[in-house]
């Protein structure tokens, strides 16, 4: 197994492609397909590990140790999900560390990308695969990032994002309100 190799990218794209069956099959009048993105955090320690940061970890009740994974799934409701994509997220401060980059085996051309800007890798893979989705949801570091809304509407791509009561709405007209 050690001299392996996992094509990563493929994997995914298979398992896109299979979405078709049996989660592919869509009665007349169900509800409708999503694509939902959403962040795992797994603790971990020491710093060895890529993208190990001290942050709010949900799974340890407080501030730890931990590395955070974008992912995108399929879901069918009343069928079932599938995940069709993730990457993990890196920090910029381990990214701009060459020495930290070495040490925890990142290639030294990696080049920093939010969490939003993760997520709009993973679309654009899944509709490479010829994915469709009805509707993409996700949490608040989704809705606050102007790049993936962009993204889903440069798409046509219908969308439900979390925002935060402080987030800033600009209507027609340049009219700008709050959601509280």
């Amino acid at each position: 197994m050690n001299r392996a190799i996992w094509d990563t990218a493929g994997a995914m794209s298979a398992v896109r492609l299979l979405r078709r069956h049996p989660l592919g099959r869509r009665c007349p009048g169900s509800r409708p397909d999503r694509g939902r993105l959403g962040r795992v955090r797994a603790r971990k320690k020491g710093t060895a590990t890529a993208g190990v940061k001290r942050q709010h970890m949900g799974c340890a009740g407080g501030i730890d140790n931990g590395i955070n994974l974008v992912h995108l799934a399929y879901v069918r409701a009343g069928t079932g999900h599938a995940l069709i994509g993730s990457r993990q997220w890196i920090p910029a401060e381990q990214i701009s560390d060459p020495i930290k980059a070495i040490i925890t085996g990142l290639p030294l051309e990696l080049t920093f990308a939010t969490k939003g800007e993760l997520a709009i890798g993973l679309l654009r893979y899944a509709y490479a695969d010829g994915v469709g989705l009805d509707f993409v949801a996700g949490d608040d570091v989704y809705g606050t990032c102007p790049t993936l809304r962009a993204f889903l509407e440069e798409h046509d791509q219908a969308y439900v994002l979390r925002v935060g009561a402080t987030f800033v709405l600009t209507l027609g007209g340049g009219t700008c309100l709050t959601c509280e």
